[in-house]
């Protein structure tokens, strides 16, 4: 499919994940407003940002999200990127009010040859980088590098698609190609392992590429982006972030948008079984790190636990498990109240009364 034609209707996959860069731009933006600094925010395969069918593309939310966010005092910028001459055209035209309110600036050209350019311009800023491309053959990991390296001197956000479908095509038609995405080989002996089932593959391959981002960032997660009316991913949204706060949001942006695929509008509720909300297992992990740690309390669970259960649990889940927990003697909290915040120490023992003064 030639990418002007992808842009005909909003496929289903897309809705998804626009309804997650949407979700999470606003408290984002927000956010990272009070260090009074100009944000940035990159699309980088931008596409015509409007579909034939009216449906808003990337884009479109990026630029609307900025100017509703600016009334309130958020200062931010999108900078566009596409490298089809037919959709760059088509993009300008759709994204023309909010070039002239200087929202909007649409680049010409390809995402790997001009990263270094915006990396440069956005010295010191905060950027988010929405990286979606066709198939994977247009990110080389070296250019990712780059964005990477950016974390260490400024705010940095990074929110990819990463597609294993695509890669297992790709992988034999352009393996000098491939290997420059992946950083190195690794991944082919995983495609090769028969032994393996082809959901086994895709989810080894993804959870070491993810390993990839670990050199640059203190927290990743991922979720799983699904055709309209099947169980396997289309592909896949990597979310990077150096900052708990954003895992944190994210961690429930993503596990509403995906349980309310497999939901609304549906007489069950068919979430597969390693997605659920399952609070027996969130209560067993919490008193299992619990007994690890000692004394511990509840921003320290959270910190710990959401990236290892990410997208299984919302935030609010944790809070009422251990408010349940102290309610039912299993642990206990040094005020002696059920109620607690994020800051009051909790054990699986009592606290002396002494400490409790």
């Amino acid at each position: 499919m030639k990418p002007k034609e992808f842009f005909k209707s909003k496929k289903s996959w897309s809705v998804i994940k626009d309804k997650i860069l949407g979700w999470y731009l606003v408290p984002y933006l927000t956010k990272v407003s009070k260090f009074n600094r100009l944000i940035v925010v990159v699309d980088g395969f931008a596409g015509v940002g409007l579909y034939k069918d009216g449906s808003e593309g990337s884009p479109i939310i990026i630029c609307k999200t900025i100017e509703k966010l600016r009334k309130k005092g958020v200062k931010a910028i999108t900078i566009l990127i596409d490298s089809n001459k037919e959709c760059f055209d088509e993009l300008k035209k759709n994204v023309k009010k909010y070039e002239n309110s200087k929202i909007a600036f649409p680049e010409f050209g390809s995402f790997n040859d001009l990263t270094p350019i915006i990396i440069k311009e956005t010295e010191g800023l905060p950027v988010f980088f929405y990286i979606d491309p066709f198939g994977i053959k247009s990110i080389e990991f070296k250019c990712l590098e780059k964005i990477f390296e950016k974390v260490k001197r400024s705010s940095t956000e990074v929110l990819i698609n990463f597609n294993y479908k695509a890669l297992r095509r790709e992988a034999e038609a352009y393996p000098e190609l491939t290997k420059k995405v992946m950083n190195g080989i690794w991944y082919r002996e995983i495609l090769k392992d028969k032994t393996l089932s082809d959901e086994q593959k895709e989810e080894i391959i993804l959870e070491n590429y993810k390993d990839l981002y670990q050199k640059y960032f203190n927290f990743i997660g991922s979720c799983p982006v699904m055709y309209k009316d099947e169980q396997d991913a289309k592909y896949h949204l990597i979310f990077a972030t150096s900052h708990f706060d954003g895992l944190r949001l994210m961690n429930d942006i993503m596990g509403d948008v995906y349980r309310d695929f497999y939901s609304k509008g549906r007489l069950f509720d068919i979430t597969p079984p390693k997605k659920r909300r399952d609070l027996e297992l969130l209560e067993k992990n919490i008193l299992g790190l619990a007994k690890e740690i000692g004394i511990i309390n509840r921003a320290k669970i959270k910190e710990v636990l959401i990236p290892r259960l990410f997208m299984r649990h919302k935030e609010s889940d944790y809070n009422k498990v251990i408010s349940r927990l102290i309610k039912e003697e299993k642990i206990y909290s040094e005020t002696g109240k059920v109620r607690v915040n994020d800051l009051t120490p909790i054990s699986l023992t009592k606290f002396s009364q002494k400490s409790k003064k």
